[in-house]
């Protein structure tokens, strides 16, 4: 579907809903992701330093850390049922 179709239905941004609109973007998780991003950087201080492409890259894709992973999944699964939450 090309991307211009699918605009984020749960909030008011008028963006793709995205891997990155839902890991950078989408207000709900807010909270959820301030958290996030802090224990990523305790762990990888330069995580703040890279762009949104290599941050999801290092986020989905990181061989070296399975704590990085593990900790993303983490953080999607919580995210995901905080949507459940306010959209039931």
């Amino acid at each position: 579907m090309p991307e211009n179709l699918r605009i984020c239905p749960f909030c008011q941004l008028n963006e793709a809903g995205h891997e990155f609109h839902f890991i950078f973007s989408y207000h709900l998780y807010n909270n959820l992701r301030s958290k996030f991003f802090a224990d990523i950087n305790k762990r990888y201080p330069h995580f703040n330093d890279l762009d949104k492409n290599l941050k999801i890259v290092f986020l989905f894709n990181n061989n070296v850390d399975p704590f990085i992973c593990r900790f993303t999944a983490t953080y999607v699964h919580f995210c995901m049922e905080l949507r459940q939450s306010i959209v039931i």
